[in-house]
């Protein structure tokens, strides 16, 4: 996608999907990156089930969900109680889902039930070919640490260095996206707003323990590698799918 995609979702309001550079546009699945507190954890539950039908409708899958055990790094303003990472087939896709009219109705409940809200579409820069998509609720044995951040460079110029690092200290590198287009809102009042997002560059550790995870994060190896970047938050999550 070198161009944006933009689609009437009601009478008044327009969706556009904006490429965070143009020049590169938007190549393969969009990966939506959702980091919200909730208001009420019940409301939310209840959106994601009767969201599920309408989602899997247009091809979107649920990637991860995860839950904030606490921080180890970071402004507390950064930081959220929940990350959902799902794929959509395209941003075309995305646009129908948000023109379902049920998608519509039941998106009311997320917008009661969440604060904090923060959403952009990535593009996944790690090795892995596909995603490894599992439904229901996740019952392994692996823990997880977030690290979202905003950098001068590119993603890929550090990768392989952070994966070596992880590789090192028994952790996995199991996700790395970067930011790859916004969305604005018009609802006919003359201005298009931008949907806000903390989550420029994010990567995803997963371990056989959380010391191990807190170990290889708090390293002086790693924290070289965080100490030129230009915000940065780091969480030790549980998985929940």
């Amino acid at each position: 996608m070198r161009t944006p995609v933009q689609r009437r979702i009601t009478s008044t309001t327009t969706v556009t999907l904006e490429p965070v550079d143009p020049k590169d546009g938007i190549a393969g699945p969009l990966i939506a990156i959702n980091w919200f507190n909730t208001r009420w954890t019940w409301l939310y539950t209840l959106y994601n089930f009767l969201a599920a039908k309408p989602l899997a409708k247009i091809g979107g899958k649920v990637f991860l969900k995860a839950k904030l055990r606490h921080t180890i790094h970071g402004a507390a303003d950064a930081g959220r109680e929940l990350l959902l990472v799902v794929q959509y087939p395209s941003g075309d896709a995305f646009l129908g889902l948000l023109a379902n009219r049920l998608f519509q109705a039941v998106s009311v409940l997320r917008v009661l039930a969440v604060k904090d809200f923060s959403f952009v579409f990535h593009n996944r820069q790690d090795n892995q070919a596909a995603f490894d998509i599992k439904t229901g609720r996740y019952a392994g044995d692996k823990v997880y640490a977030v690290h979202h951040f905003r950098s001068p460079d590119p993603l890929r110029k550090g990768l392989s260095k952070v994966s070596a690092l992880a590789a090192a200290s028994k952790i996995s590198l199991f996700f790395a996206s970067e930011k790859a287009a916004v969305v604005l809102i018009d609802t006919g009042r003359g201005r298009r707003q931008m949907m806000p997002f903390e989550t420029h560059q994010l990567l995803i550790f997963e371990g056989d323990r959380h010391a191990a995870l807190e170990d290889f994060l708090t390293a002086p190896a790693y924290r070289e590698f965080s100490a030129h970047l230009q915000s940065s938050y780091i969480g030790v999550f549980d998985r929940i799918m």
